[in-house]
């Protein structure tokens, strides 16, 4: 018996699944890769955000202000304090400074960790390792505080007024920069109370009631305010003068037709009350009347000579106080007039006789 080898021969179906083995390594090798390469991707996605969380938290967050301390009003002639007190992580303090409308007026400069800065005002001294500088600011007096960031205006003026801000520099690396800022308003009261002027004594329904009301030598710009019989009425202000000591001087104007519900009992009352600053009230009130119209009284000629006596209703007769008045020089006159007459009568009688007397003497 002849024993033929066996010979394979492979079908289509055979070589179907010999490709699909290769392309399942394949694909089975691209994926590995894939993940590999995306785990890569993703440690560096990750990486970036720590690193972008760090730099914000070391950035935005390194500076806590614990007190920050900016009066809104100051009255004229006392003392302002002014605090910064900050907490700085995770590096140390490397400077604050106060500035006022963009003017540096205050500095420290820090060579340790913030929590062992011992600062005073004289930066010569052998012991001192950090030190605060001043730097003139126009006619404003500043002071040291006893701490670091403190410092104090002295019998502040009208100067005085502005925008202060206390920056903050952390240290190294970064030396990022931290500004906060605030307004201070120094109150100067009225020279006087409210001056109102243009304003008459007597006024008629119908007129126009047009006064000034001047503040003088304030700060800030006062808001006037108008009150008839008490209820506030509008007006405007129609003027502002700086004067040298830069206070300035305001006048406001009211304009106002009367009627007949602005008298009272025949009166009304105008007020002009100025507001300097929040707290600052001053005012000055006055009042006018409801004029009535005069109609001279008629005086005769006749009344005047003759004493013209004037009928009552009830039929009997009065002289008229005016005309009495009026006619007493004439009544005098007239009545001297006949005693006048008579006497020169009785000198030309006399004269004649004596010179009758006189020609027949002479004869």
């Amino acid at each position: 018996m002849i024993a033929f080898p066996f010979i394979f021969f492979p079908s289509a179906d055979f070589f179907f699944f010999l490709e699909a083995d290769s392309v399942r390594e394949e694909v089975s090798v691209n994926y590995m890769d894939m993940r590999k390469r995306l785990g890569d991707v993703s440690v560096s996605v990750n990486v970036l955000l720590i690193v972008f969380l760090i730099g914000c938290v070391y950035d935005c967050h390194g500076v806590r202000y614990r007190t920050f301390v900016v009066p809104q009003e100051v009255r004229s002639g006392r003392n302002a304090t002014l605090e910064c007190q900050v907490d700085t992580w995770p590096k140390p303090l490397y400077s604050l400074a106060w500035w006022k409308d963009g003017a540096q007026f205050y500095r420290v400069a820090v060579t340790k960790s913030y929590h062992q800065v011992e600062v005073t005002a004289h930066p010569l001294s052998s012991s001192n390792i950090n030190f605060a500088r001043l730097f003139p600011l126009p006619d404003v007096k500043v002071e040291v505080g006893r701490r670091m960031g403190e410092v104090i205006l002295q019998e502040v003026g009208v100067a005085a007024s502005g925008t202060y801000t206390c920056e903050v520099v952390t240290d190294f690396p970064t030396f990022s920069q931290n500004l906060l800022s605030s307004n201070l308003t120094v109150v100067e009261p009225p020279a006087t109370r409210p001056i109102i002027s243009g304003f008459k004594g007597r006024y008629y329904p119908g007129e126009v009631l047009a006064p000034n009301c001047t503040v003088l030598r304030t700060h800030p710009i006062p808001s006037i305010s108008w009150f008839v019989n008490g209820k506030q009425v509008n007006g405007d202000i129609i003027e502002v003068r700086s004067n040298p000591d830069m206070t300035l001087t305001v006048v406001g104007r009211l304009m106002l037709r009367l009627h007949k519900h602005h008298f009272q009992d025949g009166v009304f009352n105008l007020t002009c009350g100025a507001l300097v600053g929040e707290n600052l009230w001053s005012a000055t009130s006055i009042t006018a009347r409801h004029a009535h119209p005069h109609r001279p009284k008629e005086v005769h000629l006749n009344s005047i000579f003759n004493h013209h006596e004037r009928s009552k209703p009830d039929g009997s007769r009065s002289i008229n106080s005016v005309d009495m008045e009026l006619s007493r020089p004439y009544q005098r006159l007239h009545s001297g007039g006949s005693s006048l007459q008579t006497s020169i009568w009785k000198g030309c009688y006399i004269w004649a006789s004596i010179l009758s007397s006189a020609i027949i003497l002479g004869g």
